[in-house]
């Protein structure tokens, strides 16, 4: 059964200037993802926050909504329809402490 969950993706300036990937979270909690967006939005260069599903297997659903977006993200991200779903780097989720939120390596 497919679960939601609510992805949130840093972005951080590489040395060349460009925009990078940072490692996202990962939380089954709106309000917590909520609250790392806005905290992780005063430390990166940007952040979006999608709402989207992950199933028993660990795979991210095809589709997500944005929910928040701050300073700045690849342009991309925005301009794609909100049910296509953000495909960032693979690598196992990981648990983050007793908060039910989950990282990629």
């Amino acid at each position: 059964m497919d679960r939601i969950i609510y992805l949130v993706q840093p972005f951080s300036r590489g040395p060349d200037g460009s925009l990078q990937w940072d490692a996202p979270a990962w939380s089954q909690d709106h309000g917590f993802a909520a609250s790392l967006s806005r905290a992780l939005a005063r430390r990166k260069v940007g952040v979006v926050t999608y709402r989207t599903t992950i199933t028993e297997s660990g795979e991210l659903g095809t589709e997500a909504d944005m929910i928040a977006s701050y300073g700045t993200v690849p342009t991309a991200l925005l301009a794609q329809p909100s049910s296509a779903a953000p495909q960032p780097a693979r690598a196992p989720l990981q648990a983050v402490g007793g908060t039910g939120l989950k990282r990629r390596a």
